[in-house]
């Protein structure tokens, strides 16, 4: 046996020295340099550049970097290792080596061995050297005080350096070996090999998060890298990583019986060898796929169970107390007594209750005596000795212990992202994946992992929007056994003596949060609210910003907070916590609405890849490197301070936005609208209390995050940005934030052109259009209500509800109430706004300007009408925007509420002539502002006196003829087009230089909408037709006049690459002659710029009861505006118009084909 390691080892340093002295080898290491070096650069430059700047963004540094090794670094690898083995067989018998083993002792499985250990070694010392080198260079970094950089996680360097790499570097290589044993042809071993890998690759391509460990080469890949919860592989990879071994024993084996050298062992014994290790590795794999499995079936045996339960009784939750017991790591003990009351009819049978199914009930109490119950799969079923009456106080007593299940947690979210194929690993990373963490290094108590009972069961109700959340007093005695641990809450929590608080709330909240490590924190009072920032001990550093807070900082804060944050508003709960968590903890909700779990009652939890880790240090240096001695203290203060509210929120996505997580500070987590559109009437206040910021604001969606969130990587364009820098490209930091924010915008042409109210939610169209359709129109409703009334009024209005409601339930009747004692008008906005699908939809005459009387000043006075029609039954609002000839503009002077199928006359009085006149259409079918063309009316009107804002007016717009069917209306289709879109999961290096927003944007009539009003879309399609909206500017420089009632756009595609046609279809009301017009968008100047002189005939088909026409039309000859295209004779009923995007006499020259409206009109000659 030790001869035969000893032959082995002889073997596999004898192919080093081969493989060194082999030109491609060292080909091979500077391309693995290349790609091992190039991301690290990246990632420390992220370092430097933009973690500094953003929470989101710390996981770009390369403390974390091992986590986010994508599967096709070890493509890299393995294709080595075929490129230098794959002719390793034709090698030995070329240099006439295959003779000379022939008459030596090394056995061909102990040859075959050493081969696969010396290219395994060799290149596992290649990678540890480099490893080892950026792991100094960051350790350099961190002592010499530079910081360029940062070291690997320590975990992760050894999860990766010992378990992962040896393991998949001997796998292949013993395939390899295998094949150029076997097959000998160097060219079909290079394809199967080739082959094979990339099977391989696009397996760990396909399977999603909750199965990839099952076939990453990487274990950090389903880890969570961590500084708080460090962690070594799981039991998933350790099987794995067996099996894998296993098969490359068995595939060794199976070569050295199939060489065809002839030895004293049978090649029936070792192809016997082979078969049982092969056979072994495959079991131990079944063990690893079965625990896999058997992890993600116990969710789904709790979901049903709950989705089973009938029970469905409204149950008023009063007030919890008792005594908690937390033994980290180890053991819960609760024993809590709730008061309650039945609130809508007598309960006669049992009371349901949700708790974590990892816990034991070991006792249950009804009004002090002990009643029955089971609990099963997370149900606790109390029988009832008697029926409970509706509104009569009850007690109940449970008394369980246990260690919660970080599974048992939002059972009821509608999307499970760890479930979905093109959601990449590092973006499930973001969200994290444990509902509750209750290890011996940290404890959170989450309140979506059922910790303490609650209830009910776990599922989505059949109203959605009708969901109220109940609100209750707490009183709790928590022990805790780590007694030189901190706790923290979501109720006012005092130390009583070490490992002992008292835990009560000064006000009713809707859930319970128990946060527990070894923190350390700092805190301040501002304005009569207490700040805390509380962090890891590991993670103190940022903390010692605070120590030097003196009057000049503590000022600046508190403006700052009050301006840029709290928007005048206070916090109902009067102190707030950051607290840091681990990187484990998930913080996406679940129900219909999944929303940030990131926030709770007093608290919002830092991710620990954010502020507790980042060099936040470096955003204050910069004013030191940026503006020198300029600044005074109290300037420079206020920089400082602006500046760590930027990296909070200003540049961060997702759950980290801190303006989403202090908005539900200020109303969420503290009162609650009850009634039949509770969930909505609360967003809606959300989304008014965010946008009274000066900055931009959005509610976290989670279908638009998991889009977003693979933009948050490290990229060439933003290694070596700030944020509010620009690069070369458009993917900045700046950018990111911008595209989550604009993604709701995504559904809006399907809410408005199909008319879809909130009122049908859930819809047919899904969850995420539901959600999506939420957050949009509760941003239009806010945005109304904050355009038509002063924001102090509005601030008003909200501290006075804030409160009044603060700590119960609320109806819209009291909302309304305090709206009219603040003059605050809630119509339309939350009535027809919220009850209809129709949206306003305008249509303005042009404007006139005459010079009125001077004003009392002898200044002069211009009045500047307009006429404005609603024609649509919905009532909206309107601004406008007016450019003088001076160049100076006005925004927003007047503000009018349209009423729905109205007409007005609309007057501005300005000091100087207008030039130029924008009507702001806000939520309508007019989605881009309306350009108004301006007269000048040169009469003498020098007596006349300015008129009312708005007066009645017999104006009204003018009726167009015939039939017209738009790009916009239901009778147009591109009814056979698929459009496919991109995979969210980036290729390796490929992650570097792409733009990932991509066309992962929603479909409208099976069409892209490139939206270069808003950037939504940066890449016009080659072979689909698509939706073209442009900004005010490009007509005019391109005279460009696409026909739209409310919305001018047309279709395009690219002419000989689109095979689908475009449709008008329309009802012809009677038979007869007609006329086909079709609109042209373009000027002649355009035009001849688009064609020149290539000969371009547009082909157009028709069809009516059986019959089909067609006519061709040369597109240079088009003018702008209605184009007959000839006379038909058709029958009354269906008639369909399509526009081939085939065109005659193709030329090099490749123009696009344009469908923008058509119009029938009756034949007058008829």
């Amino acid at each position: 046996m030790l001869e035969s390691i000893t032959r082995i080892k002889h073997i596999a340093f004898s192919e080093i020295r081969t493989f060194r002295r082999l030109t491609r080898f060292w080909v091979a290491i500077v391309v693995l340099s290349f790609a091992c070096v190039v991301p690290y650069i990246f990632s420390a430059f992220s370092y430097i550049f933009l973690a500094p700047y953003s929470q989101s963004m710390g996981a770009t540094t390369p403390f974390y970097l091992l986590s986010y090794i994508d599967p096709t670094y070890f493509l890299f690898f393995q294709l080595v290792i075929l490129f230098l083995l794959f002719d390793s067989q034709h090698r030995l018998v070329r240099s006439r080596l295959q003779e000379s083993l022939d008459s030596k002792p090394p056995k061909t499985f102990e040859y075959l061995m050493g081969r696969v250990l010396g290219i395994s070694f060799l290149l596992w010392m290649f990678i540890a050297g480099i490893l080892i080198l950026m792991y100094l260079v960051g350790l350099v970094s961190i002592i010499s005080g530079l910081e360029f950089s940062d070291v690997f996680q320590i975990h992760s360097l050894i999860n990766l350096l010992i378990i992962d790499v040896p393991v998949m570097l001997v796998f292949w290589a013993s395939w390899t070996v295998l094949l150029s044993t076997v097959l000998r042809s160097r060219v079909i071993v290079l394809i199967v090999g080739l082959s094979t890998i990339l099977v391989w690759f696009y397996l760990t391509q396909q399977l999603p998060f909750s199965l990839h460990g099952l076939v990453t080469p990487s274990s950090n890949d389903t880890l969570f890298v961590s500084d708080v919860l460090p962690q070594f592989v799981s039991f998933t990879t350790v099987c794995v990583r067996l099996a894998t071994l296993t098969f490359a024993c068995g595939l060794i084996l199976l070569a050295s019986s199939l060489s065809g050298r002839t030895e004293t062992e049978k090649n029936v014994t070792k192809y016997s060898f082979s078969c049982g290790f092969l056979l072994l590795g495959g079991l131990v794999f079944v063990l690893a796929v079965v625990s896999t499995l058997a992890r993600h079936n116990l969710v789904s045996t709790w979901q049903l169970a709950h989705e089973k339960s009938s029970w469905d009784h409204e149950l008023d939750i009063l007030a919890v107390a008792g005594k908690i017991e937390i033994d980290p790591g180890k053991e819960l003990v609760a024993d809590l007594t709730y008061e309650f009351q039945v609130m809508d009819s007598t309960l006669s049978d049992e009371l349901t209750f949700s708790l974590n199914a990892g816990l034991t009930v070991e006792h249950v109490a009804l009004n002090g005596v002990n009643v029955n119950h089971t609990f099963n799969d997370g149900l606790l079923l109390i029988t009832l000795l008697e029926p409970l009456k509706v509104m009569e106080k009850q007690s109940l007593q449970v008394v369980y212990r246990g260690k919660p299940h970080p599974r048992f947690a939002y059972l009821d979210a509608v999307y499970d992202y760890e479930h979905d194929r093109l959601i990449p690993p590092n973006t499930v990373k973001f969200f994290g994946t444990q509902g509750t963490v209750f290890e011996a290094g940290y404890i959170a108590l989450m309140p979506g992992a059922y910790w303490y009972p609650q209830p009910g069961s776990i599922q989505n109700r059949a109203k959605p929007l009708a969901v109220e959340r109940d609100l209750f007093q707490v009183n709790l005695d928590v022990t805790l056994k780590a007694r030189n641990w901190k706790l923290i809450t979501t109720s006012d929590t005092d130390e009583i003596s070490p490992g002992k608080y008292k835990v009560m709330s000064n006000i009713d909240i809707p859930e319970i949060g128990i946060l527990a490590s070894n923190f350390e924190s700092v805190s301040t009072d501002i304005a009569g609210m207490t700040f805390e920032i509380v962090t890891h001990k590991r993670h103190g550093r940022n903390l010692r910003l605070f120590d030097s807070f003196g009057d000049s900082r503590r000022e600046a804060l508190e403006e700052l907070i009050q301006q840029e944050l709290l928007n005048g508003l206070t916090l109902p709960n009067r102190s707030l916590s950051f607290v840091e968590i681990p990187r484990q903890l998930r913080t996406v909700g679940g129900g219909w609405r999944m929303p940030s779990t990131q926030s709770l009652p007093g608290l919002i939890l830092m991710k620990e890849h954010g502020f507790p880790r980042a060099n936040v240090r470096r955003n204050f240096t910069r004013i030191d490197d940026e503006f020198n001695d300029d600044f005074t203290e109290s300037q420079r203060a206020r920089y400082e301070i602006s500046s760590l509210i930027a990296f909070f929120d200003n540049f961060s996505v997702g759950t980290d936005s801190l303006k989403t997580n202090l908005v539900y500070q200020s109303w969420k987590h503290f009162m609650s609208a009850r009634g039949e559109n509770a969930a909505l009437i609360d967003n809606v206040i959300q989304h008014l209390i965010g946008s009274l910021s000066p900055s931009g604001f959005y509610m976290f969606s989670v279908h638009s995050a998991t889009r977003i969130a693979p933009q948050l990587s490290i990229h060439v364009d933003t290694a070596s940005k700030r944020p509010g820098q620009r690069a070369i490209g458009n993917w900045i930091l700046n950018d990111v934030v911008k595209n989550e924010r604009n993604f709701q915008n995504r559904i809006r042409n399907i809410v408005l052109y199909e008319k879809i109210s909130l009122g049908n939610t859930p819809s047919n169209y899904g969850n995420r259009f539901d959600v999506e359709h939420l957050m949009y129109k509760s941003s239009e409703i806010a945005t109304g209500l904050r355009i038509l009334h002063d924001n102090t009024v509005l601030t008003e209005w909200i501290a006075e509800m804030q409160e009044d409601f603060r700590g119960r339930t609320y109806t819209f009747e009291e909302l309304q109430q305090h709206a009219e004692q603040h003059e605050v008008l809630i119509a339309p906005f939350l009535t027809e706004w919220i009850e209809s699908g129709n949206a306003p939809g305008y249509i303005t005459s042009d404007a006139t300007t005459v010079r009125i009387a001077d004003d009392e000043n002898n200044q002069p006075r211009y009045q500047t009408s307009v006429h404005l029609c609603n024609e649509e039954p919905t009532s909206g609002v309107v601004a406008f925007r007016q450019v003088y000839t001076t160049g100076m503009w006005n925004w927003g002077n007047p503000i009018i509420v349209v009423l729905g199928d109205s007409c007005v006359q609309v007057n501005m009085i300005t000091e100087d002539e207008l030039s130029e006149l924008w009507m702001i259409p806000y939520y309508s079918m007019n989605q881009l502002q309306v350009q108004i063309d301006v007269h000048t009316n040169s009469e003498d009107f020098s007596q006349l006196q300015p008129g009312p804002t708005t007066e009645d007016t017999s104006w009204s717009p003018e009726l167009h003829e015939g039939i017209i069917v738009d790009n916009l209306d239901s009778g147009f289709s591109i009814p056979n087009q698929r459009v496919s879109k991109n995979s969210l999961r980036k290729l390796g290096p490929s992650f570097w230089f792409s733009n990932l927003l991509g066309n992962e944007l929603d479909l409208f009539k099976n069409m892209i909408v490139v939206d270069l009003s808003q950037n939504l879309w940066s890449e016009q399609p080659n072979k689909h037709w698509y939706l073209l909206r442009t900004p005010w500017w490009y007509r005019a420089e391109y005279q460009y006049n696409p026909y739209g009632k409310y919305e001018k756009n047309h279709v395009q595609a690219r002419a000989n690459s689109t095979r689908d046609r475009a449709r008008f279809s329309v009802d012809i009301p009677e038979p007869g002659v007609w006329n086909l017009e079709y609109h042209w968008p373009w000027g002649p100047d355009q035009t001849n710029d688009l064609f020149g002189d290539a000969t371009w005939e547009l082909k157009v088909y028709i069809q009516s009861d059986g019959s089909l026409f067609e006519t061709k039309v040369d597109m240079r000859t088009l003018t702008s505006g209605w184009v007959n295209l000839g006379t038909f004779e058709l029958a009354a009923g269906e008639t369909v118009v399509e526009v081939s995007p085939e065109v005659i006499n193709r030329t090099k020259f490749r123009g696009r084909i344009y469908a923008d409206a058509i119009r029938w009109l009756r034949d007058s000659t008829e």
